[in-house]
């Protein structure tokens, strides 16, 4: 397996308010903020590079209300990789470039009515994204409508929680965007747009394994995402047939780098019915020091 290295680019993310806030709470809501964004980076990279991971490294932080500064660190690109591109320039610049210009589209139009008010931002984005593959004679994955509809969504239901004088503030050197209680997405009328009740993407995650369903057609594994409880259906054939023979085995503490396919499924009416979470392939294990006991034997 190639050597990686870890590149890195800042950023700040600020909570801001007026009123004394309680602490647990006001750290959950900055915390679910970074979540949002992790996730709309994660994304962003695999258009560029399918093994790339984002990792926010907390760079310094104050407290006149929460103002954090974070290095946005890339994970996974091979050594030979780096050396032949300048991936700090591409990639963590356009991941820069991207939220600001989502975030501050959502503080100009809070209100996203149809598919067109989507394709706004999409654009934008897709047209960045054909400049990097021009530049650097890169193959990328083109975003489609669906991510940055599931990305709104995310930024809605976390200002949906937040006092009204309260906000928070995004800080690159490309540009600064203020994000408050109030975006509205008629989700609705844009799957209808759409014309399609599923949604599906595919990221690569990494998942500290926890425990595993055999008893089924297609094995259940219980995985955590962060702190968050993850449970996906393995598809890799190969991989379980080795992980069965014991070419492979699991150990406590665990972590699956994976490529995973999401898909939200919709009802008729377009509320979120459920989610399905499937791994396609097992990339790697990655295990910490001082493993001790198999977490399956």
């Amino acid at each position: 397996m190639a050597k990686t290295s870890a590149t890195e680019i800042e950023f700040e993310l600020n909570y801001l308010f007026k009123e004394e806030k309680e602490i647990f709470s006001s750290f959950d809501s900055l915390k679910e903020f970074y979540e949002v964004l992790y996730d709309f980076d994660k994304y962003l990279i695999s258009s560029i590079y399918q093994g790339g991971i984002p990792y926010y490294r907390l760079a310094d932080i104050e407290y006149s209300s929460i103002k954090t500064r974070v290095a946005q660190v890339l994970k996974g690109i091979p050594d030979d990789a780096i050396k032949a591109l300048d991936w700090k320039r591409i990639i963590g610049n356009f991941l820069l470039k991207a939220k600001y210009w989502l975030l501050e589209y959502l503080e100009r139009n809070p209100s996203i009515d149809s598919k067109k008010d989507l394709e706004v931002i999409a654009n934008k984005i897709n047209k960045e994204l054909s400049e990097i593959s021009k530049g650097e004679a890169l193959m990328v994955d083109y975003l489609n409508l669906y991510f940055f509809l599931n990305a709104i969504a995310g930024v809605q239901k976390l200002t949906d929680k937040m006092d009204k004088d309260d906000s928070f503030e995004y800080k690159s050197s490309f540009g600064n965007a203020i994000i408050k209680n109030g975006i509205n997405i008629n989700k609705p009328k844009i799957l209808a747009e759409l014309g399609q009740s599923s949604i599906e993407n595919e990221t690569t995650e990494v998942l500290k394994a926890k425990k595993i369903e055999l008893l089924t057609d297609k094995p259940i594994w219980h995985f955590l995402r962060g702190k968050k409880p993850l449970i996906a259906t393995m598809l890799d054939s190969n991989w379980l047939n080795d992980f069965h023979s014991r070419k492979v085995t699991i150990q406590s503490n665990d972590s699956l780098k994976v490529k995973m396919k999401t898909t939200h499924t919709y009802s008729n009416n377009f509320s979120e019915a459920k989610t399905k979470h499937e791994i396609v392939e097992v990339l790697e294990i990655i295990k910490p020091e001082n493993n001790i006991a198999n977490l399956f034997e």
